[in-house]
């Protein structure tokens, strides 16, 4: 049986991915449409794929989530060591903590923007994965730390 830790992020997660691929599919039908309606124009941030902006937050959110969950497990059992060895070396510091995982989010939007204008369905799927991704160390985590 999960900890009630791992349950909440996986529930957490199951949302998050069921919104963005409600979203996808109801962005899928509307740009159906608006393609019968208007040639199609030159690319601007609204022609952004719909399930990004879920993927990002909950991209977000699982940043947070990796840091009290780290901070956690870390402080739950001293035997428990960081196994990124970037973040091991801000380990003992929770604003180098949140100043990294800043920059590799933002870094990480900055590169799915970039790939969104190239190919759609690869910066969406590469959200996908990401959060994915994340939510199974945040998971794993929240299990080491209520481990006994």
């Amino acid at each position: 049986m999960l900890p009630r830790a791992s349950r909440s992020i996986s529930v957490i997660i199951g949302l998050s991915l069921a919104f963005s691929l409600a979203e996808a599919s109801h962005a899928r039908a509307a740009n159906d449409e608006e393609q019968t309606a208007r040639p199609p124009l030159r690319i601007t941030a609204s022609d952004r794929p719909e399930p990004l902006r879920p993927l990002y937050i909950s991209f977000a959110a699982l940043q947070v989530l990796d840091v009290h969950s780290s901070k956690m497990a870390l402080g739950s059992n001293p035997q428990v060591n960081e196994a990124n060895p970037i973040m091991g070396r801000v380990v003992g510091s929770t604003v180098g903590m949140i100043v990294l995982k800043t920059t590799a989010a933002v870094s990480i939007y900055y590169l799915s923007e970039r790939l969104w204008k190239q190919n759609r369905k690869a910066a969406v799927w590469t959200m996908i994965g990401l959060n994915v991704g994340y939510g199974l160390m945040v998971a794993n985590n929240y299990r080491v730390a209520t481990r006994r």
